[in-house]
């Protein structure tokens, strides 16, 4: 199979070990190569009939190479959108995971902000003790307070 020279652009055969115009060294990947992936290789990233024509002279194994470059042009652009796809969901979850997040710790503060100062009032007017029993209450009390700001004001 010929193929351009990469340096001085002239037409050498891809078993060459170097082009005999400029002496330029092929690859030994591009060596070991047979013909028909010569021509895949050139024709990849340019399916243009001209240059089809030119690598392949047999109008039905160019029929078969302008097929197999579509469909592979079609498989990468339906893998580029399944992968839109895919990175758009995980980023929505990710951005939910987070807002769930923030909206606990608000929950929390929130119910922290709301029983601390109960309970202080109430540890000042004798009625609580803060025995461990109370201490649970208050966290309990915490808890509840938090969720339901969470769930009602903040969940949007």
């Amino acid at each position: 199979m010929l193929i351009p020279c990469k340096d001085c652009e002239k037409k050498i055969s891809h078993k060459a070990f170097s082009c005999p115009h400029c002496g330029f060294k092929l690859s030994l990947k591009l060596r070991e190569m047979s013909d028909f992936e010569v021509k895949w290789m050139m024709l990849k990233g340019n399916p243009n009939s001209e240059l089809i024509d030119v690598v392949e002279p047999d109008p039905k194994k160019q029929a078969i190479l302008k097929k197999r470059i579509e469909e592979e042009n079609i498989m990468k652009e339906q893998r580029k959108k399944e992968l839109n796809a895919q990175e758009k969901k995980e980023f929505e979850k990710e951005k939910n995971r987070k807002n769930r997040e923030l909206r606990q710790l608000k929950g929390g503060a929130i119910g922290v902000a709301i029983v601390a100062p109960i309970g202080f009032l109430l540890y000042q007017l004798k009625i609580l003790d803060f025995g461990h029993w109370n201490w649970l209450f208050m966290f309990v009390l915490v808890v509840i307070i938090g969720n339901y700001f969470e769930n009602k004001f903040l969940r949007k």
